[in-house]
């Protein structure tokens, strides 16, 4: 499962820096992630993972919407 809307780190490449960006819900079983800077080269398809600190809370694959 998902976890809680709020504040978490996203990396999207085993070898980039996570960054902080913002969960929240905006269906059922659909999620929007909002990064606090821009991310080069996301692609749909990719897994994106969130974390807090070391924890690994959570992740799925990425879906381009139509309003980035």
């Amino acid at each position: 499962p998902m976890p809680e809307p709020g504040e978490y780190e996203i990396q999207i490449r085993y070898r980039s820096r996570p960054v902080k960006c913002a969960l929240e819900e905006v269906s059922s079983g659909l999620y929007r992630v909002r990064t606090e800077k821009s991310l080069r080269a996301v692609t749909p398809g990719q897994i994106g993972a969130l974390y807090r600190g070391e924890e690994l809370c959570g992740g799925g694959i990425i879906n381009l919407g139509d309003d980035l």
